[in-house]
């Protein structure tokens, strides 16, 4: 067979962007002979995908499960300088003094139950100087946990403690911290605790006597916390729980409540893996972190209202099946989504005016604020971008981190903050009829921000279609992005990644025509059109 390719001609057209909106077509013409294209596999795009030890919790039967460690070790967290004990001096002596003081007390400052070495890298906003923009204005409705405590006697807590079983232990759970950084703040005996609540949650088990029985009342809390803070899977749970202590405030008995979903679970667990399905087939279909962010941003803004009386709005439930709900809705329907996604999502609580829930999300070891439910317009509009990807610089005018939040890591990326217009009228047509993503036949989830994605993509819908003459169609955003694609061209890279690989699948073809021009379609998005010829 012959694998004679004589003359490819590259004809490029680049963008000059109108100020009206339309677009003009710098042309660049090149010849090449066969013996200058590399092989084909050499030049195979690189495809992001889902981490092979990331298991989706939907695909459990019990409704939930740990995601596997990468690896066994705990957060490391660096410990402070010590005074020097052996001094010479006095006044050595009194700053060694000084020192140990300081240590107590900042120690003394950790909340109980929590790791002695923890550390909060957050640089906390006055909270006098929060102020909430119209966005946010009458949007949070986070409630506080429910906590009702029973100081009971010496002799009623010997019979509990004789009659009351563990339930179940949670002995065989291991919790990621990269995935449940909540599990992590806690020290060793909070850890026992929380896997234990963990998996008599899971069993919907009521009453239970605690696996530790030094728990005092601020460690039950803390623990119980970080366990919901860490679980959006566990919808059925009421925030909340009943307590009752010896008189020395040693734990004794724990009381869940489960809400209306566990009434009939079978159904109820049915409903929320089917929507919960449903927008994770739209994420898994986008070809990298950003994009699947950006989908599940997009996909709970439009199906959800904002509703302070909403029902069992404080869990993912709410947001993923009944599309009603308030922050902590939103946020942990975000987290839940980006969890089974196998990209890191943190529910975080603080301040907004009021009680306040958003997330914080890990993309390419940066992490990122998201604030899903004041970015949601319950209008003409799906959703803003004003509170996407934003650091905590960004976020103290109108966002304080509260309780053990304040011990999530820092947000400070910079790769994908700004990358979507503040206010957008998402794939609407603008006063100056400009086309639209629909127009060519492609979503959000076809939109590309990287070069391999971009290479990979023409490859593929060159390959679909063969061999004569038609277009294919790229969407790709960011004026970096759209800077980026136009030096590849005038560098040939388009030619060494992407025809090269296409004509070792045409041995038969003696000429190739690529022309492409480019259609500003928003203050950021532009399609590219490409006219493709093989004979």
């Amino acid at each position: 067979m012959k694998n004679i390719l004589t003359n490819l001609l590259i004809v490029l057209g680049i963008a000059a962007l109108l100020a009206g909106g339309g677009y003009a077509c710098l042309m660049y013409l090149n010849e090449w002979n066969k013996d200058s294209f590399p092989s084909a596999e050499e030049n195979t795009a690189a495809v992001s995908t889902v981490p092979d030890n990331i298991q989706s919790l939907l695909a459990t039967e019990e409704g939930d499960a740990s995601i596997p460690p990468e690896s066994s070790e705990d957060v490391e967290v660096s410990e402070g300088s010590e005074s020097s004990k052996d001094a010479d001096s006095s006044d050595d002596a009194e700053k060694s003094e000084e020192s140990e003081e300081s240590e107590s007390s900042e120690e003394s400052e950790i909340p109980e139950g929590l790791d002695k070495h923890i550390e909060s890298e957050y640089d906390a906003p006055s909270e006098k100087d929060i102020k909430v923009p119209d966005a946010g204005d009458g949007k949070s409705g986070l409630e506080d946990i429910a906590a009702k405590e029973e100081t009971i006697s010496d002799e009623e807590a010997d019979k509990l403690e004789d009659e009351l079983s563990y339930g179940a232990t949670g002995d065989d759970f291991d919790f990621d911290a990269t995935y449940y950084p909540y599990y992590h703040m806690l020290n060793g005996k909070s850890q026992n605790l929380y896997r234990q609540m963990y998996a008599n949650a899971l069993e919907q088990n009521t009453v239970f006597k605690s696996i530790e029985n030094n728990i005092n009342r601020n460690e039950l809390n803390n623990a119980f916390e970080a366990m919901i803070c860490d679980h959006p899977s566990i919808y059925w749970i009421v925030t909340g729980y009943s307590a009752r202590f010896r008189p020395k405030g040693n734990c004794i008995e724990i009381n869940f409540e489960y809400n209306s979903t566990a009434n009939n679970f079978t159904a109820s667990d049915k409903n929320f893996h089917d929507a919960a399905s449903e927008i994770l087939d739209k994420v898994n279909n986008a070809s990298s972190d950003y994009d699947k962010e950006k989908a599940a941003h997009y996909a709970i803004s439009e199906k959800n209202l904002y509703n302070l009386r909403a029902p069992l709005n404080q869990s993912a439930y709410s947001a993923l099946v009944n599309g009603e709900t308030v922050c902590a809705g939103y946020a942990r329907a975000f987290q839940y989504i980006m969890q089974n996604a196998g990209i890191p999502c943190y529910y975080c609580e603080g301040y907004a005016g009021e009680a306040h829930a958003w997330n914080i999300i890990k993309l390419d070891d940066e992490y990122y604020n998201v604030d899903v439910t004041w970015d949601d317009i319950d209008g003409d509009k799906v959703c803003n971008y004003e509170f996407f990807n934003k650091t905590d610089n960004d976020f103290r005018k109108d966002h304080k981190r509260t309780d053990l939040s304040v011990y999530l890591p820092p947000c400070n990326g910079e790769k994908y903050r700004n990358l979507e217009p503040e206010d957008t009228e998402d794939e609407k047509t603008s006063d100056n009829n400009t086309s639209s993503l629909s127009d060519y036949g492609l979503s959000e989830n076809d939109i590309i921000r990287d070069l391999d994605t971009y290479y990979k993509d023409c490859y593929d819908q060159i390959l679909s279609k063969g061999a004569g003459t038609y277009h294919i169609y790229s969407a790709i955003e960011g004026q970096n992005a759209f800077n980026v694609w136009n030096e590849a061209y005038k560098n040939n890279l388009v030619r060494d990644k992407v025809l090269s690989p296409v004509m070792e699948n045409f041995p038969d073809a003696t000429k190739a025509n690529i022309s492409v021009t480019a259609e500003q379609i928003g203050e950021n998005r532009y399609i590219l059109d490409h006219t493709i010829t093989i004979e």
